[in-house]
C-alpha cells in the first residue's frame, strides 16, 4: 500500500515534489493582499503549501505561524447558558495563545526557555482550570470567573516574539479554517477578529458553496482575495508524485515479487486519474494504492489496467461523497 505521509513530515522527505508547492508558496507570500483564502477543493495539497510556507520562514525576518483547531465540537457549537460568550472568547484566546507558544517552543527552544516560561506557566494553570470547568460543569455547581479577554495573552506573545527574534512581519496561517468547532459561524467570526494582530493572514477552505460566484464576491468585498491550489490537475506533477510514492513502496515491500512497475501506468492512465478526480491528490494516491493491491493479487498479470484505474478512481470519489452525506457538519466559511 502507498504510505500516507502527513504534510509536516512530507516536506522533509524525498517524496516531496517541491517545484509546484514552492511556486504557489511564493505567490501567496508575495501577494499584496493581506487576507488570502486558499481554496482548490479537498485533497488538493493546501496543507502541504502552508507547511512549506511556515518551514521556509523559520529563522528569517518574515515568518509564518501555522495553526490548526479541532474540527470536532469542543463543548458546544455556539454560546449557551453553561458556556456563554465570555467563556467562548476566553477559551479561544487560551487556545490561540497555547498554539503561539507551541510555535516558539517547537522552533526556538532557547528563546522559549529564556523569554516565554513565565507566560507558559500562567497559561498552563489557566488551561487546567478551564478544562476542569468543561469536564465538571454538569456534575457540580461551578462558576467560571477568571476570563481571559480577547488578545490579552496572545498579543503579548506576538509582541515578545517579534522583539526576541527581530522579526519584521508575521503571517498567520490557519488550516481548515471553515472546519473549526463543527464549522461554527460564531467561532470563525471571533477568530477572524485576531487577523489584525498579523501582517498577513492565509486561511484554507473546503466550502463547496464558494463555487457560487455571488458568495465569493461577498467575501471579496470584505477584503479577502482567493488563490487556488491547482497543481494536482497537472498530469506531470501527478506522475512525479505517484512515481516517488511507488519508489518508497518498493523499497519497503517485504518481497521483491510484490514490487510495482510504475512504467505500466501510461500517459492515458495519468490523464484519466487527473480528469476523474479533478486534481484531488488524496483520491489519486488512494486509487494508486488500490491498484498496487490488485497488481499483487494478480501476480503482476493485471488485465484491463486502464479500466480498473478508472473504476477505482470513481469509487474513491463515491466514498468521499458518501462520507460527506454522513457528516452533518459540512465545512462552511463564515467571515
Amino acid at each position: 500500500m502507498i504510505k500516507h505521509i502527513n504534510p509536516q513530515q512530507l516536506i522533509k522527505t524525498e517524496q516531496f515534489i517541491r517545484e509546484p508547492v514552492d511556486t504557489l508558496s511564493r505567490e501567496l507570500t508575495e501577494s499584496s493582499s493581506k487576507k488570502i483564502i486558499l481554496d482548490g477543493g479537498r485533497g488538493s495539497g493546501k496543507s502541504v503549501v502552508l507547511e512549506n510556507i511556515q518551514d521556509k520562514g523559520l529563522g528569517t525576518r518574515n515568518q509564518t505561524i501555522l495553526i490548526r483547531f479541532d474540527s470536532v465540537i469542543s463543548f458546544c457549537i455556539n454560546p449557551n447558558e453553561q458556556y456563554d460568550e465570555n467563556f467562548f472568547k476566553h477559551f479561544y484566546e487560551m487556545s490561540i495563545s497555547n498554539k503561539l507558544l507551541s510555535y516558539v517552543r517547537n522552533n526556538y527552544p532557547l528563546t522559549y526557555e529564556a523569554n516565554f516560561k513565565d507566560i507558559d506557566f500562567l497559561l498552563s494553570d489557566i488551561t487546567n482550570k478551564t478544562y476542569d470547568y468543561i469536564n465538571n460543569i454538569f456534575y457540580e455547581n461551578l462558576k467560571f470567573k477568571s476570563f481571559l479577554a480577547p488578545t490579552e495573552l496572545s498579543s503579548k506573545i506576538l509582541k515578545r516574539l517579534k522583539k526576541c527574534l527581530n522579526i519584521d512581519s508575521l503571517t498567520l496561517a490557519v488550516d481548515r479554517f471553515d472546519w473549526i468547532n463543527g464549522s461554527s459561524a460564531y467561532v470563525q467570526k471571533f477568530i477572524s477578529t485576531y487577523f489584525d494582530l498579523f501582517d498577513k493572514v492565509i486561511i484554507t477552505t473546503d466550502d463547496n458553496e464558494l463555487k457560487d460566484e455571488h458568495k465569493k464576491a461577498e467575501i471579496e468585498d470584505k477584503g479577502y482575495s482567493f488563490i487556488s491550489t491547482l497543481y494536482g490537475r497537472n498530469t506531470d506533477v501527478i506522475r512525479h508524485i505517484i512515481r516517488k510514492r511507488i519508489e518508497l513502496y518498493n523499497r519497503n515491500t517485504d518481497h521483491k515479487k510484490n514490487s510495482f512497475d510504475e512504467k505500466i501506468l501510461t500517459d492515458k492512465i495519468y490523464h484519466s486519474l487527473v480528469s476523474i478526480t479533478n486534481g484531488d491528490i488524496s483520491s489519486i494516491l488512494n486509487t494508486s494504492s488500490e491498484i498496487i493491491s490488485l497488481y499483487n493479487w494478480y501476480d503482476g498479470n493485471i488485465e484491463n489496467l486502464e479500466e480498473k484505474v478508472i473504476n477505482e478512481a470513481e469509487n474513491q470519489l463515491n466514498k468521499r461523497k458518501e462520507l460527506s452525506k454522513i457528516n452533518a457538519n459540512q465545512p462552511k466559511l463564515h467571515l
